[in-house]
């Protein structure tokens, strides 16, 4: 038997598009497995290319693990379907239940974001309404992707695939998701078992166990961090130490060279921040991630009203992806996968619920908000603002210095809320410019990733578990997070593991056993 390990994305120099390959090749047949596959997310130019490059030919797999509904982990899904992946007829994608609830919203969001960028590029002669959506819709339902994309056109974004493909894509899952802490078949002589990561909700670190040809011959165990969560979360528990002795451990590094800031002493300036908005009778706006933060946020400002600590202002959740995923988080909050249930008497994520929670799922009621007086707090997408109905919000609400703008995310170089937190006084939206006079104010410590202190521990109880570790892989950090990870592990472990960790590059291979 002979196992290797690829790494297709998700590694250094190409950070998103997370997937790894592991084959087994034993006498008279092979045995591939994917964990993630990602969408890559960089510019436009380069965006369908990069999504439609088959690293490995779908037909050839035998299984696909997904660690958590975060499309850079899972956003490939219906491309490796349309080329070949289920074709067989048999269901091939893993992952936990939670996880599961998540991917259609997550899919078809990304789908629909990549359908109303190209009706923007479509002949100037088209007419852009329903009917323009529902023809492109039959098209490719009736006649397939290339017609369809030469008769309208179709620019980057609607590539590589459609609401429709997004769909059909959901057939690949294995039942509705599998539970925690429990081993399952996922191929012949390999089994899999999920551990909560702690990085979103249904998020999981995968074990994966090949089993020896022979009956002396040993399994072949390696581990899959993930995207690890923090020791601290706000709705989740901490990552869980895996069970299992490991021959190799793959461990992400996004913050591998980072500390993060004191996230109390955060706390307590988001409940300045609300008594301040309550004081001015404005408006606080925090663009958010749909997936985990903005159900964060939701929890802690519920939390300190429940507690009276903050003046008790309507939380209006502007965002119809959030709130869809909302609902999952609903669902699930009488199970294990929350923390501190205890501390409220009521379902932080029903409005039904939550007294202090309203949805704005309409148009009409975004308008509303908009035009409206405050005080109020507006959750609201995207977390870059590139996208999403803050943009909406920051037309008209940016202009007043009785307003507050929370940037509780990370925003990269070149979006509209980076421009935003670099003090930028006039910001185009839309092909207009628009003042900016309410106050800004930077977070930085609600990621959802577990930063060097606490990846180096985790790592560390994995050692202590494997007496037999023979390597660890670390990805998924960029360079200098993985290099700073890598030292880290050396010092704590010692100089002999100076070669046995290694920071994989793209498509490097590695034979294990």
């Amino acid at each position: 038997m002979k196992v290797a390990i690829s790494f297709l994305g998700g590694v250094v120099g190409d950070l998103t598009k997370s997937s790894i390959l592991v084959s087994v090749n034993r006498s008279g047949y092979e045995t591939n497995i994917l964990v993630d596959c990602g969408l890559w997310q960089g510019s436009k130019s380069r965006f369908y290319e990069r999504n439609m490059e088959l690293d490995v030919d779908p037909t050839t797999l035998d299984a696909v693990l997904i660690t958590h509904a975060h499309v850079d982990h899972l956003g490939r899904l219906p491309v490796l379907h349309n080329n070949g992946l289920g074709h067989d007829g048999k269901e091939k994608v893993f992952c936990t239940k939670p996880t599961f609830s998540l991917v259609r919203i997550m899919l078809l969001d990304t789908a629909n974001i990549a359908e109303r960028e190209s009706l923007r590029r479509i002949h100037k002669e088209e007419e852009i309404n329903r009917k323009t959506v529902k023809d492109i819709r039959k098209t490719f339902k009736n006649n397939g992707r290339k017609e369809v994309l030469d008769r309208f056109n179709i620019g980057w974004a609607i590539k590589p695939y459609s609401i429709l493909e997004a769909e059909e894509s959901m057939k690949l899952f294995k039942g509705n998701g599998y539970s925690y802490g429990e081993w399952f078949k996922i191929a012949k002589k390999v089994e899999a078992k999920f551990y909560p990561s702690g990085h979103v909700l249904g998020g999981a670190i995968i074990v994966l166990r090949i089993k020896g040809d022979n009956f002396d011959e040993r399994s072949v165990t390696i581990g899959f961090s993930g995207d690890l969560g923090r020791k601290d979360g706000i709705i989740l528990p901490p990552p869980k130490i895996i069970e299992e002795s490991l021959d190799y451990w793959v461990t992400e590094s996004t913050y591998g060279g980072i500390i993060h800031p004191d996230r109390l002493v955060e706390v307590e300036k988001i409940k300045s921040l609300v008594r301040e908005c309550g004081e001015k009778k404005g408006k606080l706006f925090i663009p958010s991630f749909a997936l985990e933060r903005a159900q964060e946020i939701i929890y802690l400002l519920s939390y300190f009203m429940f507690k009276k600590d903050i003046p008790r202002l309507p939380i209006f959740l502007d965002s119809p992806m959030a709130t869809d995923i909302l609902d999952v988080f609903s669902a699930n909050w009488k199970t294990q996968l929350f923390k501190d249930q205890y501390k409220l008497n009521f379902n932080p994520f029903n409005a039904h619920s939550n007294k202090f929670l309203k949805i704005s799922r309409t148009f009409e009621q975004s308008e509303g908000l908009i035009s409206g007086r405050g005080p109020y707090i507006i959750i609201a997408g995207s977390g870059m603002g590139d996208a999403g109905r803050i943009r909406g919000h920051y037309k008209k609400g940016l202009a007043s210095n009785r307003n507050i703008v929370a940037m509780i995310g990370y925003a990269v170089s070149g979006t509209l809320n980076r421009a935003i937190i670099d003090g930028q006084k006039r910001i185009k939206i839309d092909g207009k410019y628009y003042s900016v006079k309410a106050k800004i104010e930077k977070f930085g410590s609600f990621s959802a990733h577990a930063d060097k202190n606490f990846l180096t521990e985790y790592t560390e109880e994995v050692c202590n578990k494997s007496p037999n570790l023979k390597g660890i892989f670390i990805n998924h950090g960029g360079e200098n997070n993985g290099i700073a990870m890598q030292r880290n592990l050396v010092e704590l472990l010692g100089d002999e593991w100076e070669d046995k960790i290694v920071i994989p590059r793209l498509y490097d291979q590695f034979v294990l056993f």
